[in-house]
Order: structure tokens, then sequence, then C-alpha cells
């Protein structure tokens, strides 16, 4: 912990030494980067049983939707006929979670992502339950933007 907020060292990715933490840009996931956050994980993600084989991100109807495709499966990230653009960051924020999650638990994994911040500052990282219990329960030493949540939690 530094400065009240979950931390480790980073590399020149912004990507943490211990290989839980990721940058999660909400802007830049919402412009099309959530593929290339999957792919920044993939190593992580492997370890936990979930293989990424193909990953694309994918504008349809105008930019209007967009989704990431993963070995073949679409998965939505917005659509701009159910939200409102103001919206776009945090759902972009909240649908990398629910799907890193989804995968997790398909693959029996005990880690689960969280989000930490958002918005330009925006973080994930991967936890077990347990660490995140901990966390929260120490939750009044750390700045409350900080502390990490799961992607229900963003809504």
């Amino acid at each position: 912990m530094r400065n009240n907020y979950l931390d480790s060292e980073w590399d020149d990715e912004c990507v943490s030494a211990d290989k839980r933490s990721y940058p999660a840009d909400a802007e830049n996931l919402a412009e099309g980067d959530v593929g290339k956050c999957l792919r920044g994980m993939r190593a992580i993600l492997s370890t936990e049983g979930v293989s990424l084989n193909a990953v694309e991100d994918r504008f349809t109807d105008s930019h209007k939707r967009y989704e990431v495709w993963i070995n073949g499966t679409p998965h939505l990230i917005y659509d701009l006929n159910e939200i409102s653009m103001e919206e776009i960051w945090g759902e972009a924020f909240r649908r990398l979670i629910q799907i890193v999650n989804l995968f997790l638990e398909e693959a029996g994994s005990n880690e689960r992502l969280f989000g930490i911040a958002g918005g330009n500052d925006g973080r994930v990282i991967f936890l077990t339950p347990t660490m995140h219990e901990l966390l929260v329960e120490k939750g009044d030493i750390f700045d409350e933007r900080w502390t990490p949540v799961t992607g229900d939690d963003l809504r």
C-alpha cells in the first residue's frame, strides 16, 4: 500500500511486477481497447485455466455497438441504443471485469478480477475472495476510491 491505495511496482506498460494489477483506463477501453487489455492479461489467465486463443475488438452499427470477440464468441461491451455516450467509460470498465470473471469461474479458478478507481486512473487487479475480504475489512486505511470492487458494484 502506498499513499492510501493498493499498489506495487510497475513495468513500462504499467503492469504490476507481481502480474496481478493491470492498467484499465476506462476511456481507452470504451474506444476499443478491451481486447488489448485482455491480451495483456493472457499469461495470468492461462495460469488460471482460461485460454484466450483469439481476441478481436469489433464495432458495428456505425460504431454504436462495441463487442469483443473471444475464441469466436461475441461479448457485448456496450450498445449506444441501450446506454448514453456518457455511460460508455463505466460500462466498458464494468464489462471487462464481468467477462474476465465469467471465464475465471468457468475455468474453476478461485481468482476474480476487481476494479480500482475507474476513469482515466482505472486499474484492475486479480484477487481471491479471501484477499478481497481482507482488503475490504481494512478499507478504512484506503482512500475509498482505491478499494477494489466487483463489476456488479460498479453499476
